[in-house]
């Protein structure tokens, strides 16, 4: 069975799936549940500093929901909204959020100067329902407000991080917001020996414009292996194979690990050019929203494609992140415009 190199920039946002501050502001952590003790927040006036919510009257001004909320999901400490503050006169405050389906927002801080400062409003409680939920801060006569998205939960599966069970397959969508593509992976429960004389499973992947592509995985221990290309965007124009780690699920956050070092003749016809993939554990255990479904026990990898040129310093050619969920596989893959990557939709696994 041979791995034949595929025509990568037609299919380098397809293939790239599978293969495995705010400005000038002040930025205050979020303290421990409400500390004023107010039952559901929105009470004013908190504090001795003085000033206005940013966007009162309004929506929140640059405001940022952290987190994946879910139906009968208590809130724990990844889940919390980011608001600014105009500070006009220094000293501390306290500020909360009205309670709608069974959560509330709430956190506090202090500063000694004026200006602009963000505060995070940690979520206390837990979503009831399902749906879009408006909150509203008032602190010191203004009121601005955020909307939080509460979405059906996945439950938490027992098997692999990356199954490899026969028949198991996923769906998934573009995450791309104007495209609506979709593409299919099965697990066909067929092995093949691949050289250096190691048996991989056989994933094929149908993306609906008449591409079927073929993947190779195999699981060393906790070790999760793909034998791939490593050049993911096309940097060279040979096929560069390596069996490498894609997922690791017995490390913990902070964990990076990378290919070899892969040489190859450039795509721009002069020279050579020399290129790995790095890959990083950001987050471990945490819940995640895909396409209006929250997952549990989720794995987060960082993955970079660094290209070098001659003897000089690596440059990032591409960076994107990989999400896995326990018992579920594959979930997410996110990346800037124009990868995007994709999302899943629909699993059933074996």
């Amino acid at each position: 069975m041979v791995v034949h190199k595929k025509n990568k920039v037609a299919v380098v946002a397809l293939s790239l799936l599978m293969l495995l501050a705010i400005g000038c502001s002040k930025e205050l952590s979020n303290e421990n549940g409400n500390p004023s003790g107010l039952p559901d927040g929105g009470t004013d006036g908190q504090g001795t500093s003085a000033g206005s919510l940013l966007g009162a009257g309004g929506a929140c001004a640059n405001f940022v929901v952290f987190g994946a909320y879910g139906i009968g999901l208590p809130a724990d400490t990844s889940n919390y909204v980011r608001v600014s503050l105009n500070i006009t006169t220094p000293g501390t405050f306290i500020v909360s959020s009205d309670t709608l389906n069974g959560v509330y927002f709430a956190g506090s801080g202090s500063t000694a100067t004026t200006g602009t400062v963000t505060v995070d409003l940690k979520a206390n409680g837990t979503p009831a329902q399902t749906g879009v939920f408006a909150y509203n801060v008032l602190w010191k006569g203004s009121n601005c407000s955020f909307q939080v998205n509460v979405f059906t939960v996945e439950p938490i599966g027992t098997g692999d991080y990356f199954p490899l069970t026969a028949n198991s397959n996923w769906t998934y969508r573009n995450n791309n917001p104007t495209a609506s593509d979709t593409s299919r992976q099965l697990s066909t429960g067929k092995q093949g020996v691949l050289p250096p004389g190691t048996t991989y499973n056989l994933f094929t992947t149908d993306y609906g414009i008449g591409v079927l592509d073929s993947s190779f995985y195999r699981r060393a221990a906790n070790d999760y292996r793909e034998l791939a290309d490593v050049d993911v965007i096309g940097v060279s124009s040979g096929a560069l194979i390596e069996d490498f780690i894609f997922l690791k699920d017995n490390q913990p956050v902070g964990t990076k690990w990378e290919t070899s070092l892969l040489e190859g003749p450039a795509a721009s016809g002069t020279g050579t050019v020399k290129t790995k993939r790095t890959f990083e554990i950001i987050e471990k255990g945490t819940k995640a929203a895909v396409f209006q479904k929250v997952y549990q026990q989720v794995i987060k990898i960082r993955v970079q494609q660094l290209v070098q040129s001659g003897t000089g310093s690596f440059t990032t050619a591409v960076t994107y992140e990989t999400w896995f969920a326990k018992g579920v596989g594959l979930i997410n893959l996110t990346a800037a415009a124009p990868i995007y990557g994709y999302g899943l939709i629909r699993h059933q696994v074996f």
